[in-house]
């Protein structure tokens, strides 16, 4: 008998196991499928949990973000700087989102799979139909990662580079949000439109200039601190304590300092120029260099403050306390000085030409050379030899 005859039909042989897949069962699927939609409720929390845990810290004051000391525990990741928090916390939330929605693709093709099958099934959070908690998922999914992003951004906007990063990433992200509800389009598509829409957003974004704010350092405790080269510029610091800190060519123009604490600042070099410092304490401060051009100094205190070569043009000192004051070759054409205490004051080479001068002022209090330069009418006694 020939076998080879025999073998050629597709009838398997009697006691021979088919290889190959094993055949699916509907308790199979089932079992799957519980294990896939209770993975999803453990990663869904993690990721809310997450993005809670984030937009909490994001409240944080802005001094965290000026080289702070403060550790925040970040979940998965552990103890970090504000800082490195600002970086960590949006590539966690992106894994965890990225890992989720893997889990939830799976979820729909074994969901699928198992009405086929009419697979039975325990009852899990995710299939449920209740509106709310469809309406609940729904913000998880496509609202709270892109919108703990742009707060991100918002947050890292005081360095505009930095900010401007995260805002791109935000814009890619609720680009690829916008995509995923089109379950018919194929992923490769729905990678093209992602793409394309990012594209397009970023150079909508990139024409009105990087993401900009000004720091909000209102009342805050930044004493003592190295602040040197820093972009404060119209930064609200009232009432901060600034004694101590070391702000030497920091870029401060526009700043609101009013009433804030700088006793013995380290300001040399630094660009005031504009800074509303009404109030502000400038005891012993260093400003050798400094540039206060049309800068509010109403009623600071400024006694024995190092003014040497500071720019205080148009400057408005009017009632401003300058006794023992070092104003030593400082320009201060134009400025307001009515009702200013000049008690001590060193004027050598000082330039007061236009400046707004009455004998209230106590000038002769003050003492010069024959190189400063004062309003008509006005003289000044000769400091003593050094």
């Amino acid at each position: 008998m020939d076998l080879s005859a025999t073998n050629k039909g597709s009838v398997p042989l009697p006691g021979r196991k088919r290889k190959g897949l094993r055949r699916l069962s509907p308790d199979l699927i089932g079992n799957a499928i519980d294990e896939t939609n209770a993975q999803v409720t453990r990663i869904g929390l993690t990721f809310l949990g997450t993005a809670a845990f984030c937009l909490l810290s994001l409240l944080s004051p802005d001094s965290a973000l000026l080289g702070g000391s403060e550790k925040i525990n970040v979940p998965l990741a552990g103890p970090v700087s504000f800082f490195g928090f600002m970086l960590l916390g949006p590539t966690v939330l992106i894994m965890l989102r990225g890992y989720l929605q893997i889990y939830v693709e799976h979820s729909n093709r074994l969901e699928q799979l198992g009405r086929s099958m009419l697979a039975v099934r325990a009852p899990t959070l995710v299939p449920l139909k209740n509106p709310l908690i469809r309406v609940f998922s729904g913000l998880i999914f496509y609202l709270l990662l892109p919108m703990t992003m742009i707060l991100f951004a918002w947050k890292a906007a005081v360095f505009p580079a930095w900010g401007s990063g995260l805002l791109c990433a935000a814009v890619g992200i609720i680009a690829g949000h916008a995509v995923l509800p089109l379950g018919k389009v194929s992923w490769r598509s729905k990678a093209l439109l992602s793409v394309s829409a990012a594209i397009i957003a970023g150079g909508v974004m990139f024409g009105f200039g990087p993401l900009r704010r000004s720091f909000d350092l209102y009342h805050a405790d930044l004493s003592n601190q190295w602040l040197p080269n820093d972009n404060l510029s119209n930064a609200d610091l009232s009432y901060a304590n600034l004694s101590g800190a070391k702000l030497s060519d920091a870029k401060l123009s526009g700043a609101f300092l009013l009433n804030a604490n700088l006793l013995n600042a380290d300001l040399s070099n630094a660009d005031l120029s504009y800074a509303n410092l009404s109030g502000a304490k400038l005891s012993g401060a260093n400003l050798l260099g400094a540039y206060l051009t049309d800068a509010k100094l109403s009623y600071a205190n400024l006694n024995g403050a190092v003014l040497i070569s500071a720019h205080l043009n148009r400057a408005d000192l009017s009632n401003a306390k300058l006794n023992g004051a070092d104003l030593r070759d400082a320009k201060l054409n134009g400025a307001n000085l009515l009702g200013a205490k000049l008690i001590g004051a060193k004027l050598s080479y000082a330039d007061l030409s236009d400046a707004s001068l009455t004998q209230a002022n106590e000038l002769n209090e003050a003492c010069g050379d024959v190189h400063t330069k004062l309003p008509a009418d006005f003289t000044v006694k000769l400091c003593p030899a050094e």
